[in-house]
């Protein structure tokens, strides 16, 4: 079986509209092992393990790029979303042109579309920080012979950079991101690579939403059954309409910006209980394709220390230089 015949068996499952985990899980395990045997990646290999770190976040090594794709609902839901944009798009033109900024080291959100779509209609431009990451996609695009897809690929810095004369862009997709939106450059990529393409250029994901949550837990303080959260409000929501509507616009002129703070006052528990707030995401990637909390590392969520009952505690999603969360008493 050729490695393109085995990916078009992997994107097969991957589109599929239910969830045999196991068989997901066993799929991408193949995914990751095509992808290392066709390159010689070497996992262990001590450059590939080292992250890079910018003013304004981290870009992940390539070992640890690489180990997103076992990340399984996160991988199975943006591929989905992505092919389910490119669709929706080819309705009304004849192609589509995708910039995918943060590529890793085998630009593994992009391959699986090759199987849906041809290179008439689909282009794509890779830019990566990482240069050993970028050498490792160059190899596989050029050994899966995917080449007439490539419009070009660039080393930059996505969160900083100016886009060199690149086709019409009919979507965005950087997928740099931990949960609750923290210490990587998803933020900044989107706030700088955005306002300098088409104002009809569709973001992937589409929306990012955190927000405060509240969880009962007994006077053990372990956590109570069943699991639910309660959300409280919206801390930061990331979408084009963010962008351009100007909410981010101190974020390229400063390197800074606050979203409006959200004040809580803990009520006082019933006996023997208690609360523990959260930060959640949830990741819209397109239309239905949604990543809801806890079904991947990148909505897991965040636990925040509460005061005493009574006591307002101020929340506020920022960044100064890099994306923080603070929490202030009183």
């Amino acid at each position: 079986m050729t490695a393109k015949t085995r990916l078009q068996d992997i994107t097969r499952i991957l589109c599929k509209t239910t969830t045999d985990y196991a068989e997901l899980r066993e799929t991408l395990a193949v995914y990751k092992k095509l992808l290392l045997d066709l390159t010689g990646f070497d996992m262990e290999e001590e450059g590939n393990r080292e992250n890079i770190d910018t003013p304004l976040g981290m870009a992940l090594g390539p070992t640890w790029a690489v180990m997103c794709i076992d990340d399984i609902m996160r991988t199975k839901y943006f591929v989905k979303g992505l092919v389910k944009a490119v669709t929706h798009l080819l309705r009304t033109q004849k192609s589509v042109h995708l910039l995918y900024a943060g590529c890793g080291p085998f630009a593994s959100l992009f391959l699986p579309l090759t199987s849906v779509f041809g290179a008439g209609e689909l282009q794509c431009t890779l830019i990566e920080i990482n240069p050993q990451s970028l050498q490792y996609a160059q190899t596989t695009i050029g050994r899966l012979g995917l080449g007439a897809y490539i419009q070009g690929i660039y080393l930059m810095d996505a969160s900083t950079a100016t886009l060199p004369a690149i086709p019409h862009t009919d979507i965005l997709l950087t997928e740099t991101m931990q949960r609750a939106l923290l210490k990587e450059h998803q933020v900044h990529i989107v706030a700088n690579l955005l306002p300098q393409l088409s104002p009809q250029t569709l973001l992937i994901p589409e929306k990012i939403t955190l927000e405060l949550a509240l969880r009962s837990i007994n006077r053990d303080g372990d956590h109570a059954l069943p699991a639910s959260f309660e959300p409280v409000s919206t801390l930061f929501e990331l979408t084009a309409a963010t962008v351009r509507n100007g909410a981010l616009a101190q974020l390229l002129e400063t390197g800074r910006f606050r979203a409006p703070a959200q004040t809580l006052v803990p009520a006082a528990p019933a006996t023997g209980n208690g609360h523990a707030l959260f930060v959640t995401t949830t990741i819209t990637v397109f239309d239905d394709e949604v990543i809801r909390l806890k079904e991947s590392g990148l909505t897991l969520p965040v636990e925040i220390a509460l005061p005493e009952p009574h006591q307002p505690l101020t929340i506020q999603y920022l960044i100064d230089r890099q994306p923080l969360i603070t929490c202030e008493r009183g």
